[in-house]
């Protein structure tokens, strides 16, 4: 039977530079990367195709909610989105078919199951694969995903972690049995050339893309964090719809400029949450076979102990603020949280008009007509005989 190796990512494992490896540049022949989501939400994330296609109820996916889509309209596509897989794989021809999907956890095992019966009906044999951070990064960069997407609350900074990474685990054992999940620990410093995609590659045997994309999914600086922190809470809502998430992009993109320690929670923040943990950390641990305990006590460098830290904006950052938002240096020095919210949205104002600008240049243009054909004629060739 030919194989199916399934990807799934916890955040900040390097999922996204995986996936755009393996969707824009894979070259080897015995391996096929699916593109089944479709030419508008092709980034080579199935993370969204996936929740459609599987879940018991797509309409709570985080992006499903953001676009204001109905139970309905995402029952219409997923008959669509079934239709392109079952193509892709009716044309594999003896190749390794790949997926990579960050919303096996919203799945919960009757998706997953689901999930696994789509695939051996059509004599797939799925394995799955994934990374996982140590705790302290873990914990920190569910934050920050949180924080990008709207849902940045201190008081629930911890709410929702208990066992998540440990349930995950155990529901994907359950359903594709445990030789067949594998879970290794994110390292940079023990991959090839400190890369997530040469590891990933090297571990199942694919030759490795010519193009890497090592600023895939960047992370925030910690001033960076502190400006959208501000911004969430004086603007914690959003109307749903594409638009709104194009929109948060954007802003993102820019804040992304910002450079700066990265963001880290104090070991004494952590401590009571981690001290909770114990049991599932020593659980995936030993699934590991690594202690995912690194830096938990280190304070060596710059770090948040309460929610007043999270509004402690450094000069520099004010000083960049002020500039890119038309402002004259100095001008936001001194000013309550509220007005350098402000700041930030009329920052995301601003960046979203040059996204605009920069796709109505001919060279824009040019690039995503090309990317758009590169697409049509992949899904002409995946549903030919």
């Amino acid at each position: 039977m030919p194989d199916c190796i399934l990807h799934y990512g916890f955040p900040k494992t390097g999922s996204t530079a995986i996936q755009r490896a393996l969707s824009e540049h894979l070259a080897d022949p015995r391996f096929v990367y699916s593109h089944f989501q479709g030419p508008i939400h092709d980034h080579g994330n199935h993370s969204r195709a996936m929740a459609t296609a599987f879940s018991d109820r797509p309409e709570e996916y985080h992006t499903h909610v953001a676009e204001g889509l109905s139970a309905e309209i995402l029952l219409q596509e997923r008959g669509a989105l079934l239709g392109r897989l079952d193509d892709e794989i009716t044309a594999l021809a003896g190749r390794t078919f790949l997926l990579s999907s960050e919303s096996l956890g919203f799945l919960r095992g009757s998706g997953v199951q689901r999930l696994r019966t789509f695939l051996e009906e059509r004599h797939l044999v799925p394995r799955t694969v994934g990374y996982i951070r140590p705790r302290r990064e873990s914990v920190e960069s569910s934050f920050v995903e949180r924080l990008k997407h709207r849902q940045g609350a201190f008081n629930e900074v911890f709410k929702g972690l208990g066992d998540g990474p440990r349930s995950q685990m155990a529901t994907l054992d359950k359903v594709f049995g445990r030789e067949n999940v594998l879970l290794w620990k994110y390292d940079r410093r023990s991959f090839p050339d400190r890369c997530v995609v040469a590891d990933f590659c090297r571990r199942l045997g694919i030759d490795r893309p010519p193009v890497i994309d090592r600023e895939a999914n960047r992370s925030l600086s910690l001033p960076a964090i502190r400006l959208l922190f501000a911004y969430r809470h004086a603007f914690p809502a959003s109307p749903p719809g594409r638009r709104s998430i194009e929109q948060n992009a954007s802003l993102i993109a820019a804040l992304g400029e910002i450079d700066g320690p990265r963001f880290r929670f104090h070991p004494l923040l952590l401590e009571p949450v981690i001290r909770e943990q114990e049991i599932h950390l020593d659980w995936l641990e030993t699934r590991v076979g690594a202690t995912l305990r690194d830096g938990m006590d280190d304070d060596g460098e710059p770090s948040i102990r309460c929610e007043e830290d999270l509004l402690d904006f450094s000069p520099e950052s004010l000083d960049w603020l002020a500039r890119r938002t038309g402002r004259a240096a100095g001008s936001l020095a001194g000013k309550d949280p509220r007005a350098v919210a402000d700041a930030v949205d009329r920052l995301r104002e601003i960046a979203v008009a040059e996204q605009v600008a920069a796709q109505r240049k001919p060279d824009g243009l040019v690039a995503r007509l090309g990317h758009r054909s590169r697409q049509l004629l992949g899904h002409f060739g995946r549903r030919s005989p």
